[in-house]
């Protein structure tokens, strides 16, 4: 059976973060080169280190950063 890399982010994640919370985690992600970008949910702001370090343990990437917003105006 493949396992995808979201579910192995979730599975390993079940022991670390409460259980009602585990369904917040972000699914999508931006990836480039070994910097990886994940919008992180209110809720799991105490947990934001634990689930940054097994994103990048599962995809492999050196970097993860919270996106918290975006570039807006007419310039971006």
């Amino acid at each position: 059976m493949i396992i995808t890399p979201f579910e192995q982010i979730k599975k390993n994640l079940t022991e670390e973060i409460p259980h009602k919370l585990i369904n917040k985690l972000p699914d999508k992600w931006e990836k480039v080169g070994n910097i990886l970008t994940i919008v992180l949910h209110s809720d799991l702001k105490d947990y934001k280190e634990i689930i940054g370090k097994n994103y990048a343990e599962v995809l492999n990437c050196k970097t993860v950063l919270n996106d918290i917003g975006g570039i807006t105006g007419e310039l971006r």
